[in-house]
């Protein structure tokens, strides 16, 4: 099953359901919800070990591909050797200090969102009908091998089973037909798609200048592993 990188990262999402022609979405109240529920709607749009595992195979296997591939970057390594090894080192522990804080704060902001969109018995329900979708994508593993492409690692992942999408969609099926089902679920279909959208075209606030950093940081370690061998800096910074 082919998907891109990122999307696939959220394969659980919803297909669009009818809205009846009287669907009115009940207004949030000031009642707070379940700290356990907002958990779940949170890792249910945004996989918290899923997406933390690839982003940071990312940083380490498929950057290390992308030096391998690079013809200015093979002559470095042939010049200079062990310096994408430093380089590769640098970028992970870029990735591995500021994704973990990059992934909570956008599941605190999904938290908010649905806080303010929906009343905490509504979230109640939404959270157990995602609760087994959530927890199998944290429970798929992203096998990241040498020479991997992003693409690759995660084409390997595979995506939900056919069983796990058969039982979300008649959870869906049964959801639809409670009070006010069908236009919860639209809304959950319209706030994943946002978040995939913005995941697969880089557009998610704070992703691109997190991996720009991690970047950086790869090519100032090639600089200073260059000047200890008595050279001059390799890369612009």
């Amino acid at each position: 099953m082919k998907r891109h990188f990122v999307a696939a990262l959220l394969a659980m999402a919803l297909p669009a359901l009818p809205m009846p022609a009287r669907a009115e979405l009940p207004r949030a109240t000031g009642t707070a919800a379940n700290p356990a529920d907002l958990e779940t709607l949170a890792n249910f749009f945004m996989p918290g070990e899923l997406l933390t595992a690839t982003l940071i195979g990312s940083c380490e296997t498929v950057y290390r591909t992308k030096l391998s591939a690079n013809a200015g970057d093979v002559k470095l390594e042939h010049d200079l050797p062990g310096v994408h090894d430093k380089m590769v080192e640098a970028v992970s522990a870029s990735c591995r200090r500021d994704i973990p804080g990059f992934i909570a704060a956008h599941q605190a902001a999904i938290k908010a969102d649905w806080t303010r969109m929906v009343r905490p018995a509504d979230i109640a329900r939404l959270a157990a009908m995602m609760a087994p979708s959530a927890k199998e994508a944290n429970e798929h593993k992203v096998e990241f091998r040498q020479g991997d492409t992003a693409e690759q690692a995660v084409n390997r992942l595979g995506g939900p089973t056919p069983a796990e999408e058969a039982r979300l969609l008649r959870a869906q099926q049964a959801f639809a037909r409670t009070p006010g089902g069908v236009g919860l679920l639209n809304q959950v279909v319209a706030y994943q798609s946002k978040i995939n959208a913005q995941l697969t075209d880089g557009t998610l606030d704070g992703l691109m200048p997190m991996l720009k950093a991690a970047f950086a940081a790869g090519r100032h370690a090639a600089n200073v592993y260059a000047r200890s061998k008595g050279y001059g800096d390799v890369y612009d910074e």
